[in-house]
């Protein structure tokens, strides 16, 4: 054996190393989210569909890389780097599933539309980054997998929701994605001798740390200090004026009556003031239950006795407050 047979045949183990660990890793994140989302659909409501097409969009690159770079011949090697293609078309993709359809299912008509229209595009990238690297610039899926953290952190922003992700799941997410990175685009003799590009290597890492500090600040400002004024006003009972207002949707009264929960179980309204059964006035000037109005809206996105179209209401926190 000469002496290039094995420095190549040491590249091969590190290449292979390397990618053993990265399917092991995230393919071994992804089902632990797919138990944890079916166990709790609130938290898969909270992830981001747009974070996970990105992190998926680079394990589809990689599929298709390998199938081109060891077609001719197919080697035990090739199969061994295959294990990303697993996660890339069996395991991620019904993650991402989950996570859309139970953000059609549990939200208004208005948000439903958003959601469904976001949801193809995000899918669509899956396939399109790929297919744009290898065929244009293979830098194009470097620089999308190194903002994948950006939707998770708007999603955050918009909805007002405390980041309650675990960071290791992040770390186990995105951080494979640099280290090959960080092993094709910055060792002068890695396997496909690709030339070094130090300035990639190094916006990456930038912006990898700068996500990471903005979701550490998400988990106790989401909107950084910034609360838009809500359309809508919280009272308590001792608000409401006469004994007779009942709430129109669940036709209780609303200063003493019971509303139910989402099990249909009879709880008293004073036993949920201090939660999230609290009574509130619409931009139209009409009392409801807080709970009673949100399971309207996600029907119909209009006032039940006026029909005025009514803003969603944004109180995420309400389901779970489990960590992911």
């Amino acid at each position: 054996m000469t002496a290039n047979n094995r420095v190549f045949d040491s590249q091969i183990l590190i290449y292979m190393i390397i990618m053993s660990l990265y399917g092991l890793v995230e393919g071994g994140t992804c089902i632990y989210l797919y138990r944890k989302f079916q166990a709790h659909p609130a938290l898969s409501r909270r992830a981001s569909q747009g974070t996970l097409a990105l992190v998926n969009s680079f394990d589809f690159f990689l599929a298709f890389f390998h199938i081109f770079e060891f077609m001719n011949p197919l080697s035990l090697y090739a199969l061994i780097s295959m294990l990303n293609a697993v996660v890339a078309f069996f395991v991620m993709p019904p993650l991402i599933w989950e996570v859309i359809v139970s953000k059609i299912k549990r939200t208004s008509p208005r948000q439903k539309a958003r959601a469904i229209t976001s949801s193809y595009f995000w899918m669509l990238s899956i396939v399109v980054i790929p297919l744009i690297s290898m065929s244009v610039n293979e830098d194009i899926v470097y620089y999308s997998s190194m903002f994948a953290l950006v939707p998770q952190i708007l999603d955050n922003f918009e909805l007002s929701l405390k980041y309650k992700w675990n960071f290791w799941i992040i770390f186990c997410l995105v951080l494979p994605k640099f280290i090959f990175t960080l092993y094709v685009r910055g060792d002068e003799g890695n396997l496909f001798r690709y030339q070094p590009n130090y300035t990639l290597i190094l916006i990456y890492g930038i912006a990898l740390l700068l996500q990471f500090l903005i979701l550490l600040l998400q988990t106790k400002w989401p909107r950084f200090g910034y609360e838009p004024k809500s359309p809508y006003t919280l009272i308590s009972a001792k608000d409401v004026q006469a004994k007779g207002d009942v709430c129109p949707v669940c036709l209780e009264d609303l200063k003493k009556a019971s509303v139910c929960d989402n099990n249909n179980n009879e709880k008293s309204l004073l036993e949920g003031l201090n939660k999230h059964k609290k009574m509130i006035i619409t931009p139209c000037q009409h009392k409801f239950h807080e709970i009673c109005l949100q399971k309207w809206l996600k029907k119909k996105s209009e006032c039940p006795n006026c029909r005025k179209e009514l803003p969603d209401i944004m109180n995420p926190d309400e389901e779970d407050d489990d960590e992911i």
